[in-house]
């Protein structure tokens, strides 16, 4: 169970009043009016990058996407020499034999 709240009494003897003043709820309606604003602007920009993103997607069909998509993930790949241990070896599954090149000299 709660206390209740009991108003003292001021330097004039009358009790106070229990409460919020006037400017306390005025400061806090301007900070939150400050926080909305911010999310607000962001949300904005996010929807903004939504419509002109789905506006790019709209124009490419995904064979295109998919085949981008592939050519970025093993562009930076190598296969080792065919005398390696990990030579390239591959199926429709699976790829075995794959270095990543990081502009150093390839052993052959």
């Amino acid at each position: 169970m709660c206390p209740i709240r009991t108003s003292a009494a001021g330097p004039n003897g009358r009790a106070k009043a229990a409460g919020f003043t006037l400017v306390e709820l005025l400061v806090v309606l301007v900070v939150a009016a400050l926080i909305s604003g911010v999310l607000l602007s962001g949300f904005e920009r996010v929807l903004d990058i939504r419509l002109r993103l789905a506006a790019f997607l709209d124009g490419v069909d995904a064979p295109t996407l998919v085949a981008d998509w592939f050519r970025a993930s093993v562009g930076g790949l190598v296969p080792d020499a065919h005398t390696g241990r990990n030579r390239f070896a591959g199926n429709v599954r699976h790829m075995t034999g794959l270095s990543h090149h990081l502009g150093g000299c390839v052993r052959c």
